[in-house]
């Protein structure tokens, strides 16, 4: 499976490192397709989505999964890419912060 023709092409490892983890970050890439079916998807958005289903997750993770998620979201925060580094720090980790604090306040 190779990813459709759009801005996503260029983010296809990152992209798949999250759709390996489960099918509902697979359904998420593929609804935001079929959203901004007419525009450019976004990364920031497609991030905040997979934050989301890894804060609900997050806990029945095993330690080891957790530790190569955590890598690979500090590899892209470092990376030379722009826009990769920003959509990861303010889609993804924001959205897992924000998420975290309200888990934490019920």
């Amino acid at each position: 499976m190779h990813l459709m023709e759009n801005k996503f092409l260029k983010y296809e490892a990152e992209i798949y490192f999250f759709i390996s983890l489960s099918q509902k970050y697979f359904h998420s890439y593929y609804e935001n397709l079929i959203y901004y079916k007419d525009d450019e998807p976004s990364l920031y958005i497609l991030f905040i989505e997979f934050a989301n289903i890894l804060t609900e997750e997050f806990n029945f993770l095993e330690i080891k999964q957790k530790e190569n998620i955590f890598h690979y979201i500090e590899k892209m925060l470092i990376s030379n890419d722009k826009y990769l580094s920003e959509a990861t720090a303010t889609g993804l980790l924001e959205t897992m912060i924000i998420k975290a604090e309200n888990i934490d306040k019920t």
